[in-house]
């Protein structure tokens, strides 16, 4: 049984996400991502990974991914869709995610994601990613958080996904620097409210 003020917290906090996704406007799979996590059967604010059913995310599973954070705290690629290797140019499953990251954006990327599992709370960031070619390619995640079982570590669960219009430029270069320049990003209340970002972020 959910407990009464938990539940209300959960309410409270999808009503606030529908209020402010528009601003700045959500791709298309990162919004859809999040109303099927908001969805999700919780055990307390969080779903576990067993409630998640591919069978109902059949349009946004090549941009699928999954992360965990191993025990020196660096997030690896547990599962990646086909869509994010056409994205990038490799195979990230496996290997670090931040492997790629801009060096002046690192620790910032490193810390927002740390937040987001510690709160623990959803996390939507818009970047630009550096290919060989030169061009910029307007890039956004969504993340957000569920538990493997009851009582092991969280992980994130989300998207990784390129604007529409930038969608069709296939086939392309290989990714050279992620998270080249960083446009925004926002928190997202699960029920449990958000982490106030450091002054540099």
């Amino acid at each position: 049984m959910i407990e009464k003020e938990t539940f209300g917290r959960r309410q409270q906090a999808i009503e606030q996400f529908r209020r402010s996704a528009g601003s700045p406007e959500l791709f298309g799979k990162s919004q859809q991502l999040a109303d099927y996590w908001f969805n999700l059967k919780k055990s307390g604010l969080l779903p576990e990974k067993k409630t998640i059913n591919p069978r109902d995310l059949q349009s946004l599973l090549p941009q699928i991914v999954m992360l965990e954070r191993d025990e020196a705290g660096l997030f690896k690629v547990r599962l990646s869709g086909t869509g994010i290797t056409e994205l990038w140019g490799i195979e990230p499953t496996g290997k670090e995610f931040l492997a790629h990251a801009a060096l002046q954006n690192r620790d910032k990327v490193q810390s927002l994601l740390q937040s987001a599992l510690q709160q623990p709370c959803g996390l939507i960031m818009r970047y630009d990613d550096l290919y060989t070619d030169g061009r910029l390619i307007q890039t956004e995640f969504a993340l957000f958080p569920i538990r493997m079982s009851a009582n092991q570590t969280q992980i994130l669960f989300g998207v990784i996904s390129a604007a529409d219009h930038e969608e069709q430029s296939w086939p392309q270069p290989l990714l050279a620097t992620a998270f080249y320049r960083i446009k925004n990003f926002q928190f997202v209340s699960v029920g449990g409210g958000t982490p106030t970002p450091a002054d540099d972020c």
